[in-house]
């Protein structure tokens, strides 16, 4: 214990020393006043020192969340390797460091009330730091122990390893991410995209310990990180902070692989894969526009407006389906999907067809339009009133686009009309590429003929 104080006083110090004698000239802003929003719930200072981004923006709270995103996803591992990026980070932000212990620094982070979170998607990973303001500075450093002095003992990588296959092995049993997994995995296949992120039971079982801590050891670079931070804590002081952990770090990982680009499908097409049983799993998924662009936004209102009519007709009218769901996913190569479960896999089909087509052709009404603007700019306001969520919409819209494109998300939104959403379903609701997941014997040979 008296080593770790010894630890803390001596990076304080280093820190005010720096702090004491910072030169402004170090620290870029990459805006001023004139760049920050005039919203207060939207704020953003956008820093770089020594090579290394902080993008802060205050709250309301007392609350700080910090996320640190690394770049590269799976530019960085192939199909054999998926889930490991994941795996590496929950060994080294759950685990012993090589100076304390994983009880040690479990307990530290207990008492201070610190919560670290971990994600893996197809661009990026991100580490999650929640905590209370005052207990920041120690709770970094907490984190920082583990993050670039990971121990990687062989226990705790069977321990943790093993916990997170147990939770995938149930993912895996749900028929919804059967689905889910199948459906991505052939619409990517043939492309550096055909692998899940989250990993499998079997790749995740295949991982020794010795091949996760390599696959670490060339995970974390500075050109890679960036940071936002949501919290009462000046950008130019995170800046510093951060910058004093990871200045050691290299600046560039290994070589990167070459990233080959999603299909381009040129007409619709169904795949089937049996399941016994007698609930089917219908899944569609379409190529969509760019992150953060009208007809994003355009899209994801008419996929709403349609969710909700599949719901409304088809559930509980009909009762042809059991459950409905349309989504937008931001990736750097985006899709969308709609997707839904039934018993009565012939008329349900039939039906979603013939509402995709009445979308397409006639769009959505003002009054739907209207009601679906006004919900979706109430849900963005609460999530910008939401610490963790605002941190990510900063880190995500840093990441596709910029945090001063994202500012504008609520005018794009109002400026929405039905004609724009008609350009956007003539120019994306094509080429849907179908999964059914079922009783193959419940369904004609023409039941995905409709073509969009």
């Amino acid at each position: 214990m008296r080593n770790f104080q010894v630890f803390i006083f001596a990076l304080v110090i280093t820190f005010l020393h720096i702090r004491c004698g910072f030169s402004q000239k170090n620290l870029k802003s990459k805006n001023n006043s004139k760049n920050k929003l005039e919203n207060p719930l939207f704020n953003v200072s956008d820093y770089i020192f020594e090579g290394l981004r902080i993008l802060q923006a205050p709250n309301h709270s007392e609350l700080v969340v910090a996320k640190i995103y690394i770049t590269g996803g799976i530019q960085f591992y192939d199909k054999e390797e998926e889930g490991i990026e994941l795996l590496a980070l929950k060994l080294a932000v759950k685990g012993s460091s090589k100076n304390y212990s994983k009880d040690f620094l479990d307990e530290r982070l207990e008492k201070l009330g610190a919560q670290i979170d971990v994600f893996s998607g197809y661009d990026y990973s991100v580490i999650t730091l929640t905590c209370l303001k005052e207990n920041f500075s120690e709770s970094l450093q907490l984190l920082m122990e583990r993050i670039l002095n990971p121990k990687f003992s062989l226990s705790e990588f069977y321990e943790i390893r093993d916990q997170y296959m147990t939770q995938v092995l149930e993912q895996e049993k749900n028929p919804w991410e059967q689905l889910r997994n199948w459906s991505l995995k052939h619409f990517f296949q043939g492309t550096s995209w055909a692998v899940n992120p989250l990993g499998t039971y079997q790749s995740l079982f295949s991982f020794t310990n010795d091949g996760v801590n390599l696959f670490y050891q060339n995970l974390l670079a500075k050109k890679r990180i960036y940071i936002t931070v949501v919290g009462k804590i000046p950008a130019d002081e995170l800046a510093i902070q951060f910058h004093q952990f990871l200045k050691n770090l290299p600046d560039e990982s290994p070589a990167l692989k070459i990233i080959q680009k999603p299909n381009l499908f040129t007409s619709s097409n169904v795949q089937f894969q049996k399941k016994d049983g007698n609930i089917s799993y219908i899944n569609g998924i379409f190529a969509a526009p760019k992150p953060g662009s009208l007809d994003a936004f355009a899209l994801q209102i008419a996929l709403s407006i349609l969710n909700e009519r599949l719901q409304t007709k088809l559930l509980l009218q009909k009762g042809y389906l059991l459950e409905a769901f349309c989504g937008y996913a931001e990736f750097s190569n985006p899709i969308a999907n709609i997707r839904f479960s039934t018993q009565l896999p012939g008329p349900a089909i039939k039906s979603v067809m013939e509402e995709l087509q009445k979308l397409k052709i006639e769009g959505v009404t003002e009054q739907e339009l209207h009601q679906k603007k006004q919900f979706f700019l109430t849900q963005y306001y609460k999530k910008l009133a939401n610490s963790e969520s605002y941190a990510s919409i900063i880190g995500n819209a840093a990441f596709n686009y910029s945090w001063k494109e994202e500012q504008k998300s609520a005018q794009k939104v109002e400026s929405i009309t039905n004609q724009n959403i008609l350009t956007v379903l003539q120019k994306y609701f094509k080429n849907i590429q179908w999964y059914y997941l079922g009783d193959t014997g419940k369904i004609g040979k023409g039941a995905f003929e409709k073509s969009l």
